[in-house]
């Protein structure tokens, strides 16, 4: 019986070994492995850029990967550019790697460079949607917006929920002044969006219902805007911190709907989420929002705290302010003490000067 359980502990052992050794087919299929160990799979990428048995094809897909692996490192983006050149040498039809080449020279300020690098291979293929989004964004950067909404509008006959292709497209309606239709891409890009994919190429969006909240802000729908930003905390509770901005514009939206009391509440999220130096800014508003609703002691607690620990920017843009409001005795040196402090309590006690204080910051 001793001699059976042995044996079957040794080949369960055996198998679970096994298992382990061949959890990845192939060096390249740890190598594309987005989730994977960096480092091993940086390991595994190389062996098959150097392997005499792989395809030219198979090259260039490690060749992408590696470029992949290292654009963020130290000195990285260099090392990814010349690791997709190389990719493209060894195989010129390869549209990912011409796409990420072209992501690059994009990113540069290059879109005439882009165009003319995408254009053979989406001549080749004018139905991958990914061509046809990255040709848009050469377009787009490359201010050429009519030919970047034709690019897009070709990917969405395609696919007419394509997250990237209608984020894009807001982006160029922002840009040439149509905020409406800017609003409407965002928010329909936003449906489809999943704020906790990983993006393979590593160069992600933002959450799209934020640029929407602010393009229908701007449009006077503020109620709308505040929905939508909402939704993008919402999304992030519990797993990871809400994007950047993201309770602090919510704030001004509350602020503008006179839900005071919410927006400070959301100017306290924002606080600790926020850097060290973000804290002045944060800690004015909120101290304006509580005068607002009468409660001095801790509005003057935070001015207190915010002047002690504000930068020279937000010291001066007061003084500026001040000074213009008629508070001569106020000097323009960019140093908070106790007369600024002063100096602003009497501001927010005279009906003109708390006005234009008061205005979301």
């Amino acid at each position: 019986m001793t001699r059976r359980v042995l044996t079957f502990g040794a080949c369960l052992l055996a198998s679970l070994v096994t298992a382990g050794a061949a959890s990845f087919a192939s060096d390249l299929e740890q190598c594309e492995l987005v989730k994977g160990d960096a480092q091993q799979r940086f390991e595994a990428c190389d062996r098959v850029r150097q392997g005499a048995s792989y395809s030219q094809r198979e090259h260039a897909r490690a060749l992408l990967q590696l470029a992949r692996i290292v654009q963020w490192t130290q000195g990285g983006m260099e090392r990814a550019i010349g690791y997709l050149d190389t990719a493209m040498v060894t195989d010129p039809t390869f549209a990912p790697a011409i796409i990420a080449r072209a992501e690059w020279l994009v990113l540069y300020d290059k879109g005439h460079e882009a165009i003319a690098l995408l254009r053979p291979a989406l001549a080749s293929s004018p139905r991958d949607i990914d061509l046809l989004v990255m040709t848009g964004r050469a377009y787009a950067k490359a201010r050429l917006f009519d030919q970047a909404l034709g690019s897009f509008a070709e990917a969405l006959k395609i696919d007419p929920d394509h997250v990237n292709a209608l984020f894009e497209a807001g982006l160029v309606h922002e840009m040439s002044g149509d905020i409406g239709r800017a609003a409407a891409s965002y928010e329909k890009a936003g449906a489809k969006y999943d704020p906790f994919a990983v993006s393979v190429s590593g160069h992600g969006i933002e959450h799209p219902y934020f640029r929407a909240a602010e393009a229908y802000d701007q449009l006077g729908r503020t109620a709308k805007a505040l929905a939508l930003m909402t939704i993008v905390i919402d999304q992030a509770e519990g797993r990871r911190p809400p994007p950047l901005g993201a309770f602090e514009r919510r704030a001004a939206y509350h602020e503008t709907l006179g839900l005071n009391s919410e927006a400070v509440d959301d100017l306290t999220s924002a606080l600790r989420f926020a850097m060290p130096h973000e804290h002045a800014n944060l800690l004015l508003k909120r101290a304006i929002l509580y005068e607002k609703g009468g409660k001095r002691a801790e509005a003057e607690a935070d001015f207190d705290k915010a002047m002690r620990n504000g930068d020279l920017r937000t010291v001066l843009r007061l003084q500026v302010y001040l000074r213009n409001q008629g508070y001569e005795e106020i000097e323009i040196n960019g140093v908070a003490g106790p007369d600024l402090l002063k100096s602003i309590a009497a501001c927010l006690m005279a009906a003109p000067c708390k006005a234009g204080f008061g205005q979301p910051i």
